[in-house]
């Protein structure tokens, strides 16, 4: 299938039940020759669920949109870094308010990554009109605290150190697409890059 929207369209009605019996087996067997595709089925699995109790028609786009990202990351992983690299799971940035929820004052951003063994997650706070706050939290490890988490941007690297929750920050952040790269025991866990 050479069109990769129509791919995630087949993927997403075949997650969320929507295809006939015949499309169903075709879509089974490609998911079952591409190891991508078992893994994206694996991380939509929720989807399946909680589909069938929103109205797609509010979020759909928004679905197509975060699902879009994640089968991008997982082909990028795939000939790359390995379990280690971040996979978004949640971004807030591409996901619709709930109904009877008022937006923020201040437009703050949440995403949430799926790193090997641990979870990634990462608030950006605006700070001035160029740059933002950024506080992250791994979890996935024992004993996260001394846990080094590197931010990249070109030349510039910036370290901070997680706390015994696996909490860090980075307090004054420009806009621009950054590397992040955690370490523990002298070995990197979780990689992602990101945009401020």
């Amino acid at each position: 299938m050479d069109n990769p929207e129509k791919k995630l369209s087949q993927l997403v009605d075949y997650i969320r039940g929507q295809l006939t019996p015949e499309e169903n087996t075709k879509v089974a067997r490609m998911i079952a020759e591409d190891p991508v595709l078992q893994r994206f089925i694996s991380l939509s699995a929720d989807l399946r669920k909680e589909s069938a109790t929103v109205d797609w028609k509010r979020i759909g786009s928004s679905a197509h949109a975060l699902l879009y990202v994640q089968l991008k990351q997982l082909k990028m992983t795939a000939k790359r870094t390995g379990k280690r690299r971040g996979i978004t799971i949640f971004d807030s940035k591409l996901l619709p308010l709930p109904d009877g929820i008022r937006p923020a004052i201040v437009d703050t951003r949440r995403v949430r990554y799926l790193t090997g063994d641990g979870r990634l997650d990462l608030s950006f706070y605006p700070v001035s009109l160029n740059s933002s706050e950024v506080i992250g939290q791994y979890t996935g490890i024992e004993s996260p605290s001394g846990m080094a988490v590197e931010l990249r941007r070109g030349r510039v690297r910036l370290i901070s150190t997680a706390n015994e929750f696996g909490l860090f920050r980075f307090p004054r952040i420009p806009k621009g697409t950054y590397s992040l790269r955690i370490r523990a025991a002298g070995e990197v866990i979780a990689e992602i890059d990101f945009e401020v």
